[in-house]
């Protein structure tokens, strides 16, 4: 199950049965057109989704007013200040990584902005809350569950130049980054970017 599927399994039976209600509204409402625009998002191969225009029409089910750009720009804000700490170059003028640049330095920079200055963190005291599951909301409150903190992880990540990928551990949601050498490195968003080793990932 990817990204998507699991903030859907976030929602419950609730988004899923509407989704399948789609067709039934009497007019072309708001909601009905987020349903169809999710619809064909999803009938992409997974490789082709875009999880992050996913995850905002998820939201927009809830918050119908959603203001996507805002979104798009606070996630922007975030990596220019990741990508000032490692001294990089403008993104419109220079948005790859340079090769010297050590991916673990990237991740040290990516973790000092969302974690120790920006206090991103794992709602642990009301993890149940929806607004978790809402990356709107995850990026006001700085409080989400394991799935919102990983796409907020990659979508900076990629915006700073760096692929990071999501995985599903049997009871976790974290991401992953292959180094240069080919390692790879493990990493939880909802422990402020702990490293896991693969004993732990196992």
């Amino acid at each position: 199950m990817g990204i998507i599927g699991y903030l859907l399994a976030s929602h419950g039976d609730s988004w899923l049965n509407a989704f399948g209600m789609k067709n039934n509204f009497s007019k072309d409402t708001a909601q009905q057109r987020t349903y169809r625009a999710f619809e064909t998002l999803i009938a992409n191969k997974d490789a082709a989704i875009d999880l992050l225009q996913g995850a905002l029409l998820i939201a927009s089910t809830a918050y119908p007013e959603l203001d996507t750009s805002h979104s798009l720009a606070q996630l922007d804000a975030l990596a220019c200040r990741v990508r000032a700490v490692l001294a990089l170059p403008d993104p419109h003028t220079s948005p790859e990584l340079p090769p010297e640049i050590d991916h673990m330095d990237v991740l040290r920079a990516m973790n000092q902005i969302l974690f120790e200055e920006e206090h991103f963190h794992g709602n642990r005291t009301d993890y149940f809350n929806p607004d978790n599951s809402f990356l709107n909301r995850v990026l006001e409150e700085r409080a989400g569950i394991p799935i919102t903190l990983s796409l907020l992880y990659i979508e900076v990540g990629k915006r700073v130049g760096i692929e990071i990928e999501g995985v599903a551990l049997p009871y976790q949601f974290v991401v992953s980054c292959r180094l240069p050498t080919d390692d790879i490195i493990y990493i939880d968003p909802y422990e402020q970017g702990l490293q896991l080793s693969i004993e732990k990932c196992k």
